[in-house]
């Protein structure tokens, strides 16, 4: 009887296990619809071995540091006024500059210049002495154009050409970035120049409202005063005299006197690290693009112009 008592116990169990094995399957198979099976997941320990690692901390700002100084009356007043006598310049789109692409300038391929053919094209040497065929990729050489049509050359020097469609090599996307480029370029210095504008109004305006004569003196140390010399004298007319003469000796050829609309204040400023005094001159500049306003600014030290850059970008003045 005994033996029989502990079977059946031992069977109940079995039967028990079972339905609970057969449940854990179910649940876990349709994603724990019905009985929720809850699996016990280990604590991430902190690298120290200190706990667990606590939840990260909401990233918080200080109010100072994100607290934007409020403009004042006046200087909202100057900075406007100063927007609309600088206005940003408008460009024409390049498609209508180069007669949708039918009718490029000859300076544009002078240099000759670089392209990439997108398709493959039969280049012949003069005379029909043999040709060669040219895969796309491959890096080629435009040297005119005649409406649409692409004067191409294997090398810049070389005599082994043929003639294709703009279409057939990357020009219009290499043109089209360049004048992005200048684009920027251009309005990134109507942007210096009114920060430069705006300073200078606003220190001629507290010098009138607190009756002062001077304008507030520049910190330089002595070594920079020596090394700068005394300021360039300004005309009357506002040209300065050592800037003039340095346009004449052919300093800088993209700049022609008679060009200049109008001359910037002497002052100091820094460049690159380097102490000058610096004047602007906005003029007429030539480009692939015909004559477009543009911005130099004159380097001068010791009565002397050392160099003339562009204040957006600090290039070199041609």
């Amino acid at each position: 009887m005994k033996v029989f008592l502990v079977l059946v116990i031992i069977l109940s169990l079995g039967a028990v296990a079972y339905v609970f094995k057969e449940d854990l399957g179910i649940a876990k198979l349709f994603g724990g619809k019905g009985e929720k099976v809850v699996e016990k997941k280990e604590e991430k320990k902190d690298p120290e071995g200190e706990g667990t690692t606590p939840p990260p901390k909401e990233k918080t700002t200080s109010p100072a540091k994100t607290a934007k100084r409020e403009e004042s009356p006046a200087d909202r007043k100057l900075r406007l006024q100063v927007e609309k006598e600088l206005p940003l310049l408008e460009f024409k789109p390049i498609e209508e500059l180069v007669g949708n692409w039918k009718d490029l300038p000859q300076r544009i391929f002078d240099p000759p210049r670089e392209v990439i053919l997108k398709q493959g094209v039969r280049m012949e040497f003069p005379g029909g002495a043999g040709g060669q065929d040219v895969k796309a990729g491959a890096l080629v050489f435009a040297t005119a154009s005649k409406g649409s049509i692409l004067t191409l050359k294997r090398y810049a020097d070389g005599s082994l050409s043929t003639q294709a469609d703009i279409t057939a090599t990357n020009l219009k996307e290499t043109l089209t970035g360049v004048y992005e480029q200048w684009k920027k370029r251009k309005n990134d210095a109507v942007l210096n120049e009114r920060a430069r504008e705006f300073r200078e109004r606003k220190i001629e305006r507290l010098m009138a409202e607190t009756g002062s004569r001077t304008p507030p003196p520049v910190n330089l140390s002595k070594r920079e005063q020596q090394l700068i010399g005394n300021k360039p004298a300004q005309n009357s007319d506002k040209t300065v005299s050592i800037m003039v003469q340095s346009i004449k000796n052919r300093d800088v050829t993209e700049i022609k006197l008679d060009e200049i609309d109008r001359w910037g204040p002497v002052r100091v400023d820094y460049f690159e690290g380097q102490v000058y005094w610096v004047a602007s001159v906005h003029y007429k500049s030539p480009t692939l693009f015909g004559l477009v306003p543009a911005e130099a600014m004159a380097l001068m030290r010791k009565g002397k112009v050392l160099d003339w850059v562009y204040p957006g970008s600090g290039e070199d003045v041609p």
